[in-house]
């Protein structure tokens, strides 16, 4: 099976981790950490990638790089290999460490770019080793703030975003923000992100996007998530909860309830969901899903119906994000 493609090109942003095989420990003691940083370290000096957040765990790491060459791939292939033979060497073991060739997500939006700071920072809290994570001594958090970062750390843009709610590390990521890194850490790649765009839209924006997404959609292959897909039910069961009835025509005349299409509309064009996810949260079948999709896409011809999802799609997007400006 063909690896995906990873989409380096000079210039982009990329949240890359690596996890050790079967979950096994990967850094055994603080001079492994040293050893692996030092990798890193030398990479940023031959100028192939810009390290601008990391966390280091026991089984696994976490880095927010920007290929400034598109030489990512090279980067990370020296690193590891390098370390893999530091670490089997005195252990007189060999073979692979790691569960598989690294893993990069194009990180190509500013509200992304934010929350994976926070992701990555608060990896350590998550984990029940430190309280905050300015007190985990192997991760970024740390060293920006003895406010002595090492030269290889770039910390132009995490000290500039410090003070912006959407950016800054000490603030604890929401539940909706880890489900949807979740989410994106799963998804398959793609060579645009709408995030900022919609974050910052007007419902007239979202209607349209939302518009375009229905025909363009193929039936097979989700978009980037964009809202986690928790956040769109919560959405929805809201406003039916404050008695917001919805409902369309059949050709035949007959009258349906909107509120199910459109939940498996924004489910499948703004959470990025597959037909088989969208079917368990919905609790349908698969045939049922597929027909929702079908009518979706007509009734997003229909002026009412497009004006009224671009209005539930803006609060699905505000609720899951509402510190974006």
């Amino acid at each position: 099976m063909p690896h995906p493609p990873r989409y380096d090109k000079p210039g982009r942003w990329f949240h890359v981790m690596n996890r050790g095989m079967s979950r096994r420990t990967v850094f055994e003691t603080r001079r492994d950490i040293r050893y692996f940083l030092s990798r890193v370290a030398y990479a940023v000096r031959r100028g192939e990638i810009e390290v601008h957040s990391f966390c280091i765990m026991t089984t696994h790491f976490h880095l927010l790089v920007r290929s400034p060459v598109g030489k990512l791939a090279d980067a990370m292939r020296r690193i590891q290999g390098e370390y893999v033979c530091w670490f089997n060497r005195p252990r007189v073991r060999d073979g692979s460490l790691c569960r598989g060739r690294y893993l990069s997500k194009a990180v190509m939006s500013l509200v992304y770019r934010s929350i994976c700071i926070r992701y990555i920072d608060y990896n350590p809290v998550k984990a029940g080793l430190a309280k905050k994570p300015s007190e985990y001594p192997h991760g970024s958090a740390a060293r920006f703030a003895r406010k002595k970062p090492p030269p290889w750390l770039c910390g132009d843009w995490v000290l500039r975003s410090k003070n912006d709610k959407e950016a800054s590390s000490e603030k604890e990521p929401t539940e909706a923000e880890l489900e949807f890194m979740r989410q994106r850490i799963a998804a398959r790649p793609r060579e645009e992100d709408p995030l900022d765009d919609l974050v910052r839209a007007a419902p007239s924006f979202i209607r349209r996007w939302m518009v375009r997404q229905a025909r363009l959609a193929d039936g097979t292959r989700p978009g980037l998530p964009c809202v986690p897909a928790s956040t769109v039910m919560s959405v929805v069961q809201r406003l039916q909860d404050r008695g917001r009835s919805w409902w369309y025509r059949t050709p035949s005349g007959r009258r349906r309830d909107a509120w199910r299409v459109a939940t498996i509309g924004l489910l499948r064009h703004l959470a990025g969901q597959t037909h088989r996810a969208i079917t368990e949260r919905m609790g349908t079948s698969m045939s049922i899903t597929a027909r929702g999709l079908t009518r979706h896409a007509e009734l997003c011809e229909t002026p009412d119906y497009a004006t009224r999802l671009g209005r539930v799609g803006m609060l699905c997007i505000r609720a899951a994000f509402p510190d974006a400006k």
